[in-house]
Order: structure tokens, then C-alpha cells, then sequence
């Protein structure tokens, strides 16, 4: 995977599996456009968030893992059977399929 993308477009983030930090890593954001068809034919598009991870020989990603970056939190998702997969040659870079969520901090509305 390119230096170039790690080092302009990596963010620094923490993944959190069953409430413990487990992993600071560099992660890029990407985005990948998935149509779904039913059993009609409709065509659902969508667009999910891809995690990408540099080097994270020590880390396989877990349905639920919490991945924050940039003051944003996304929970890795499975798109069909697919929760991450590797995105180069040499499978030291891998994407984690993922969606963006809210965390509410308990306050009500008024």
C-alpha cells in the first residue's frame, strides 16, 4: 500500500473491542458504493465506510469493534459475509467494513 496514502491521509484512531482499547493505529477513510438486489430485482444502492489499517499484523477485526477517528465512531459492519478483507499484494494492508454511528451522552432532549 502506498507511503504516500499513510502519510497524507492516515488519522490516528483507537479500536475498542468489549469496552477495552486494543489497538492505536493509523487508519484511512474510504468509502465503497454496494448494490444489493432482492429477490425482485430492486436495486438497492448504498455507500459503506471502509477502514483501511496499515500493518496491523496483530489485530483481525471482530463484528461490533468500535473504531474511533477524527472525533467520529464507526462500528465494524459486515456487508453480506464480508467484515474486512485484505487491499494489496503483499496482505499488510486490510479494509474494514464498517458504519458510522452516534453515541449519545445520556442527556435528554428538551
Amino acid at each position: 500500500m502506498s507511503d504516500s496514502l499513510r502519510r497524507f491521509a492516515a488519522q490516528d484512531a483507537v479500536v475498542v473491542h468489549d469496552g477495552n482499547i486494543i489497538l492505536e493505529t493509523p487508519v484511512v477513510l474510504g468509502a465503497t458504493r454496494v448494490e444489493i438486489y432482492d429477490e425482485f430485482g430492486a436495486k438497492t444502492t448504498s455507500r459503506k465506510v471502509d477502514l483501511i489499517f496499515f500493518d496491523a499484523r496483530f489485530y483481525r477485526p471482530k463484528r461490533g469493534d468500535v473504531v474511533k477517528t477524527n472525533g467520529e465512531t464507526y462500528v465494524a459492519t459486515p456487508i453480506g459475509d464480508e467484515l474486512w478483507r485484505y487491499c494489496d499484494p503483499q496482505r499488510s494492508a486490510f479494509r474494514v467494513c464498517a458504519l458510522r454511528t452516534t453515541r449519545f451522552n445520556g442527556a435528554k432532549d428538551k
